[in-house]
């Protein structure tokens, strides 16, 4: 026996050990008749002693090892930005130590069979969850698509398993394009002032490039010569009336796909300037200082509310409350508050009792 060579094309085939007198096979499947019986498999080996070479055929009886089966998943397709789930249970078999058939679900003293994600293939692409025997799958976004092999593991109570793939194809859908119109939050112009907004440059399409040509803008109210410019992709506008002025923007795809959006505009002539003792309040702040008598008081002024006033004028004058009458004036023309300003009045004697400035 020792001396013997034999050999076998059939895959399930993995060796002969001439030491034991054993052949070693593998088979991946259990052959039945329709009725479910199973059928025997036939295995071809070639005996050589090392003159003479005969053949033979062994019949190989294969029953199940009582590691759970799968048959073959249906290939599950949904939109981007969806979902879908799938009860696995009706794809899966089961066998004891024996070869006998019994629930997946779990009946009696049987326990079910657990599931769970191997692998989720691409998780830049969808997230997935076991409940029970139901796989529940979501796209992670509303604009990714594409497809992925999801790889599902079944195991009994006994510790064996079987894995299977799951094909999961995210299909795109076209979007329409958007716009950030974070530009016009708050946004407040002085009339006849020129506004512009670049609508491409703040256009943004997720599955097609932007097009200048795919946009319409439309104001009732804005000032003749007002205008959206496909070449620039800019919008440019004046506006003769104060109050609150709307523009709509449409903007769309080749596919017809399209968004639109009423943005307003408070357009103003003049705005007052709000003092305030707090620094969170208010636009402009004012400490004084050598407010007694015989002094020339000293002001600062200090700018909190980011206007970025320009041309300013301070008058002043001192008065005195009993008389009635205003004895000294002055003027400052500081070019900004970007710092604070700091001025003061100028009185030959300084002040006096009940003067004020």
């Amino acid at each position: 026996m020792s001396d013997l060579v034999i050999s076998s094309n059939n895959p399930a085939f993995r060796q002969w050990d001439p030491s034991t007198g054993e052949i070693e096979v593998m088979f991946d499947q259990v052959i039945t008749n329709p009725s479910g019986e199973v059928l025997s498999q036939p295995m071809q080996f070639s005996i050589s002693d090392g003159e003479d070479t005969n053949s033979g055929t062994l019949n190989i009886m294969v029953i199940e090892n009582g590691a759970p089966r799968w048959a073959s998943l249906p290939q599950q397709s949904f939109n981007e930005g969806g979902s879908t789930s799938l009860i696995l249970t009706p794809y899966l078999t089961d066998t004891n130590t024996e070869g006998v058939s019994v629930p997946v679900g779990g009946e009696g003293d049987t326990e079910p069979l657990s599931l769970s994600i191997v692998d989720v293939g691409n998780n830049s692409l969808l997230s997935a969850s076991m409940n029970g025997h139901a796989i529940n799958i979501d796209a992670v976004n509303d604009d990714v698509f594409g497809s992925t092999v999801m790889t599902i593991r079944a195991a009994d109570a006994d510790g064996q398993f079987a894995d299977t793939q799951l094909w999961v194809n995210v299909a795109n859908v076209n979007d329409a394009p958007t716009l950030d119109v974070s530009a016009f939050d708050g946004l407040r112009i002085k009339v006849d002032d020129q506004f512009d907004f670049d609508v491409i440059g703040n256009m943004y399409d997720v599955d097609d490039p932007v097009d200048a040509m795919f946009v319409t803008t439309s104001s009732d109210t804005w000032k003749i010569g007002s205008r959206y410019n496909p070449l620039s992709g800019a919008i440019t506008a004046w506006y003769e009336e104060e109050g609150i002025h709307t523009i709509t923007i449409v903007v769309s795809d080749v596919h017809d796909a399209a968004t639109a959006y009423d943005v307003t505009i408070e357009v103003i002539d003049s705005l007052p300037l709000v003092w305030s003792d707090n620094p969170e309040t208010g636009d402009l702040m004012i400490e004084v200082s050598n407010i007694y008598v015989g002094e020339n008081p000293s002001f600062v002024i200090t700018e909190h509310g980011n206007l970025g006033l320009t041309d300013i004028d301070i008058e002043w004058q001192i008065c005195n409350m009993d008389t009635g009458v205003c004895t000294d004036f002055g003027k400052e023309a500081p070019t900004s508050f970007a710092t604070p300003f700091e001025f003061q009045t100028n009185k030959p004697d300084g002040a006096m009792f009940r003067d004020y400035v």
